[in-house]
């Protein structure tokens, strides 16, 4: 088992404000640990990041 000082008992990041993903998006491990084994499983900030590209600001 391991534990990080962001991660709260029910498996949410008080850093990142989303559910845990360890190696995701603003985590403490991400480029520190490789995580293999986890393919299917999408970050939860990547879809909130693509979300917000696609609003397009009017130009004035």
């Amino acid at each position: 088992m391991w534990d990080c000082r962001h991660r709260r008992s029910d498996d949410f990041c008080r850093r990142r404000k989303t559910a845990c993903f360890p190696g995701g998006i603003g985590c403490v491990l991400k480029d520190k640990f490789e995580f293999p084994l986890r393919t299917d499983i999408k970050d939860p900030l990547l879809k909130k990041r693509k979300e917000k590209s696609k609003i397009v600001k009017p130009s004035n």
